[in-house]
């Protein structure tokens, strides 16, 4: 009798324990953001002397120095490095593709570009002394934001808006903020992973939206100068994540969108889930890629007038709130590469999340 009651015991413990184990299991998952358990990646072109991080718009610098070609003085390496990473930040930035149509190099002849280095913040980001078995050198990475009061953007179409386009100009002072940053104002998405490798969207400093049928949604012109200053036109990422979870799981792209900008990231607090409601994210597909540089990119009438609508009512466009999603490169956006540099410009990049 004594064993039969023990062995209810047992088993009723057992039962307990396994209805706990079960209702734990089976129970509701907890919450785990988007940009936890999927990749979302910043779109980096990687050259030789430095790389653009077209997610956060930022121009990185590399510049290399040995100290046995400043006879000996460190001192002197490590500053001959720092010049040689601000100028390579002039390179990258003659580089950088303005619209359709144009380099930043291309403007004056090359003379913006020269004239701008005296306008760009410079500010250092990394600094490593590497023996390199008994040929030491430095490695100094510097960067300059393209987006900004102090960013290329702005002191490009400040100072030389005439050499850009006729029409929008900055005043000398700095902008005011952009004063719309309702917590649950609209973010448009487009995603062009989709286009066929020969017809990849390439980032540009202001491209352009167009409709199917040749209308222009979106260009420089017909934006916020505030908002144009402070988002840039358009933030390039990668990501394997569909891109209906883009609308469906706001609550993990908004952590991402808030790593973007550290500014918009300490207003909000944050916080994805706001008073006035979750944030919303409008999905369009890219018909394709247009301009002589591939910068430009085309949706349906459909979406385009569906665009048109909604920046009517919400200032989407405006105020510059765009993402484009695009395919990775692959193996990185390699430039010119001195190959008595030892080591190729990759442990200061942001790591992807």
């Amino acid at each position: 009798m004594k064993l039969r009651y023990d062995c209810r015991r047992r088993f009723s413990a057992m039962f307990a324990f396994m209805l706990v184990l079960g209702i734990t299991l089976i129970g509701p998952a907890p919450s785990v953001s988007l940009s936890e358990t999927a990749h979302y990646a910043a779109f980096i072109e990687r050259y030789g002397n430095g790389a653009i991080d077209w997610e956060a718009g930022i121009i990185y610098g590399r510049g290399v120095a040995y100290v046995e070609d400043q006879k000996g003085n460190r001192y002197m390496a490590q500053r001959a490095a720092q010049v040689m990473a601000a100028a390579n930040i002039v390179r990258l930035a003659a580089g950088i593709r303005l619209d359709d149509r144009r380099l930043l190099g291309d403007l004056g002849g090359g003379d913006v570009v020269i004239r701008l280095k005296a306008h760009l913040m410079v500010m250092d980001h990394s600094s490593r002394f590497i023996e390199n078995d008994g040929k030491p050198y430095y490695e100094i990475v510097r960067k300059s934001p393209i987006t900004g009061i102090k960013g290329l953007t702005r002191q490009l179409l400040t100072r030389y808006g005439g050499s850009v386009s006729q029409g929008l100009r900055w005043p000398e002072a700095p902008a005011p903020p952009d004063t719309n940053t309702d917590d649950n104002a609209p973010w448009l998405v487009l995603d062009a992973r989709h286009l066929a490798s020969t017809d990849p969207i390439q980032p540009a400093l202001l491209p352009q939206v167009k409709a199917a049928d040749g209308r222009i949604l979106y260009d420089w012109q017909g934006v916020v100068p505030a908002a144009l200053e402070s988002r840039g036109m358009a933030r390039y990422v990668v990501s394997d994540v569909d891109a209906r979870h883009w609308s469906g799981r706001a609550d993990g792209v908004e952590r991402f969108l808030a790593r973007l900008s550290p500014a918009e990231a300490l207003a909000q607090d944050n916080s994805p889930v706001t008073s006035k409601g979750r944030r919303r994210y409008i999905v369009k597909k890219v018909e394709s890629a247009d301009g002589l540089a591939r910068t430009n990119l085309v949706v349906s009438n459909r979406d385009a007038q569906a665009l048109a609508t909604e920046d009517a009512a919400s200032q989407i466009l405006k105020k510059c709130r765009v993402i484009v999603i695009v395919n990775s490169p692959i193996g990185g956006v390699e430039g010119a590469w001195r190959s008595d540099l030892p080591t190729q410009l990759t442990e200061f990049l942001p790591s992807p999340s």
